[in-house]
């Protein structure tokens, strides 16, 4: 997992249901989570990148419950004009994998024209990564 930024996450009361179990709609907000942290690790301030969802596919594998501590796990693969997230959410202790999710972006200018910051993105993902590396070694 040497590619995947993992931001934790707790689970908290307005997370779940009456049962305590999650609702379907919070992994997106934790696994938003994990692509703000990924954001702000690369150094790239998401107000300036025109960033537009165009698809998204999510796997539900085990429910996780009220105070469960989280791990939401995220890379990226830059693509043509689009970059698409991998995420997988697993319960800290045990490792356990809840979730799994695609998301598929495109980069957009004020117009609606798709704009070609590919480069950059990948840089600095890049970047970021021989960082990363450097600094574990």
């Amino acid at each position: 997992m040497s590619h995947w930024i993992q931001t934790p996450v707790k689970v908290g009361w307005n997370d779940c249901d009456m049962q305590g179990h999650v609702y379907f709609v919070s992994y997106l907000n934790f696994l938003e989570a994990g692509r703000e942290d990924l954001a702000d690790q690369i150094g790239i301030d998401r107000r300036d990148w025109p960033l537009v969802v165009t698809e998204m596919n999510v796997r539900y594998h085990s429910p996780a419950l009220y105070r469960d501590e989280l791990i939401v796990c995220t890379r990226i693969e830059v693509q043509s004009v689009r970059c698409r997230f991998y995420q997988r959410i697993l319960r800290k202790h045990g490792r356990e994998l809840l979730v799994e999710s695609t998301l598929t972006v495109a980069f957009h200018g004020e117009r609606g024209i798709r704009l070609s910051r590919v480069h950059e993105l990948h840089d600095l993902y890049e970047n970021f990564l021989k960082q990363r590396q450097g600094a574990l070694n």
